[in-house]
């Protein structure tokens, strides 16, 4: 993690003990330009929700499981920062997931810190640890502390200090969990294996979309004497469908790409000339559109950015 903009992960039991340790390093990446989320296992109040907003813009997803935890790490970390000696078992579950999430995606894991300690020497066996300047962003961490209550007697000395501590992860450790083999196995999912196994199936739904699309675009009824595409419009439903559908879901580009690389690869081997010198995809109007909407659509999905799964908007609704 360094004093710069990033995309930082939080993973905390509540909204209280985020602010009190880790609201002013939440405030200035968000400041620089970045965004700050924080993952809880519980949902939060309208007034914790707010104070949230005050600091980050209210980015918190509710983490019902491992899963949900994976997905975020996939899709939104730089950083991923987690409150160690977490008591509950959900709680304890979510941060270990999010931990073997990190350091199975290669993300920077860090675990907080008794931010009020001293400075002096630093043992050599120590893990790495970064101290983040937050004098600026203090008052800003405090009015919204004072929202959810204030400091409790652990967190006061660390709410009211001048910086914020993170302790850099290397590797996996052995911290509790109430269910370490179920967010073991969700995280495998990531692999590249299983990654290459789900594009090549997308692939293959790409072709027989796009094949589909290809016969039936040119079908049409005719009503009160207007002839009406119905295959171009259904074909092309289908398709924008599927790509944005699969870009929502998944979250995973490589399956999207893939599944676009079907559509259009099938579409222009179908514009060749067949052996009896017809093509599937005649001149005109209809066979323009669809030539072109499953790659205009592609591009646009890819370009995407990603948004954060089930993201808590309360706030705005409220406000």
């Amino acid at each position: 993690m360094a004093n710069r903009a990033d995309r930082a992960v939080f993973v905390f039991p509540d909204a209280r003990s985020a602010v009190a340790v880790a609201g002013g390093t939440m405030a200035r990446v968000v400041e620089e330009g970045g965004t700050s989320t924080l993952i809880t296992a519980l949902p939060l109040s309208a007034g914790e929700l707010d104070a949230l907003a005050r600091l980050t813009g209210g980015d918190h997803v509710v983490a019902t499981g491992p899963s949900d935890v994976v997905d975020v790490a996939e899709s939104r970390a730089a950083t991923v920062l987690i409150a160690p000696g977490v008591a509950t078992p959900a709680a304890s579950a979510v941060a270990r997931a999010a931990g073997d999430a990190a350091l199975l995606l290669g993300v920077p894991l860090y675990r907080v810190t008794d931010a009020a300690a001293p400075d002096g020497p630093v043992p050599d066996d120590s893990p790495p640890a970064r101290r983040i300047d937050v004098g600026l962003q203090r008052d800003a961490k405090l009015d919204a502390l004072a929202v959810l209550g204030g400091a409790t007697a652990a967190t006061t000395a660390a709410a009211g200090a001048p910086t914020e501590s993170f302790e850099r992860v290397e590797e996996r450790t052995s911290g509790p969990s109430a269910a370490p083999g179920r967010a073991a196995s969700v995280t495998e999912t990531s692999t590249l294996g299983n990654r290459l196994g789900t594009a090549a199936l997308a692939l293959v739904i790409g072709v027989v979309f796009g094949a589909i699309g290809t016969v039936a675009h040119t079908t049409s009824v005719s009503i009160a004497g207007i002839d009406i595409p119905i295959g171009l419009i259904l074909s092309v439903i289908a398709v924008v469908s599927l790509l944005v559908g699969l870009r929502l879901v998944i979250h995973d580009k490589l399956v999207v790409g893939a599944c676009a690389v079907g559509v259009i690869g099938i579409v222009a081997l179908f514009t060749l000339p067949s052996t009896g010198g017809s093509v599937l995809i005649p001149q005109g109007i209809a066979s323009v559109i669809w030539t072109v909407t499953p790659a205009f659509t592609a591009a646009l999905v890819l370009a995407w950015p990603s948004l954060p799964p089930r993201a808590e908007r309360q706030h705005r609704a409220t406000a």
